[in-house]
């Protein structure tokens, strides 16, 4: 190496920079921009030695300047509401760890209960985001979704929008109603409840009739239906303890 690579030492009060490690190397700073960029045009040899020196003093790229430079953030926006929900944090972790191994950082919008939600999502335009995934069970418009991801690659998570041509990742929620009411039929349970989380989300929406529908194909009784209004524990409880009290007979939500 030459003096420049000798040059490794005590810690620095301000990083080194692109251009202050190439002026050490006496290489090009676009050189040194080309050793971090996978695919890039630079001899292994050349890719290798900035590395090792870049490690040696301690260098890391700026990834905002990368981000002007190729205009590309290497993040994905995640947009999530009601974190009460316990699916939501293990989700999330998951999510992010996946993210990670595609070399992409994840940037949370949640966005919260009573808020605007078009104004919320103004803010997701305003970030330099490379991706979209939506796990939200707020009721978002179609019009809204489309406008907040317009050229940027999207995906809706456990959700579905009716005219939406965005790829969806969901689990099967008819089938998983279905075998639920199979279950409490294999028991001999012939008198059942439905507690609704979010009731005009297509989650909900999808399982409720599923379920309710097999049910009556299997000639059990409907006794309660309840609009919890969220998914968490306490809004389990307290419909718990409702249909526990018989304080409500008949399928309201149904009719509305």
């Amino acid at each position: 190496m030459n003096n420049a690579d000798d040059k490794i030492a005590s810690p620095r009060a301000k990083p080194l920079t692109a251009r202050e490690l190439a002026r050490l190397m006496g290489v090009s700073q676009s050189a040194v921009s080309r050793a971090f960029t996978p695919g890039s045009s630079i001899s292994p040899e050349l890719r290798q030695r900035i590395l090792k020196a870049a490690g040696e003093l301690d260098y890391q790229p700026n990834a905002i300047a990368s981000m002007l430079s190729t205009r590309r953030s290497n993040i994905a926006g995640i947009v999530v509401s009601e974190m009460q929900n316990p699916f939501y944090p293990t989700l999330i972790e998951k999510l992010s760890r996946g993210l990670q191994r595609v070399k992409l950082q994840s940037l949370m919008f949640n966005i919260t209960r009573g808020s605007n939600i078009e104004e919320q999502l103004v803010a997701l335009r305003q970030y330099n985001v490379d991706a979209v995934i939506i796990i939200s069970a707020t009721v978002l418009s179609g019009a809204s979704v489309q406008w907040a991801t317009d050229g940027r690659a999207a995906v809706l998570v456990n959700r579905t929008i009716p005219d939406l041509p965005l790829t969806s990742v969901s689990c099967d929620n008819v089938e998983g109603a279905r075998a639920i009411a199979d279950h409490f039929h294999a028991l001999g349970r012939h008198r059942v409840s439905y507690v609704a989380g979010l009731a005009h989300t297509s989650t909900n929406l999808e399982r409720q009739n599923a379920f309710v529908t097999r049910v009556a194909e299997l000639g059990m009784r409907l006794i309660h239906c309840i609009a919890a209004g969220e998914y968490s524990y306490e809004a389990g409880h307290r419909a718990a303890l409702e249909i526990a009290r018989g304080e409500k007979d008949g399928c309201d939500i149904l009719r509305q």
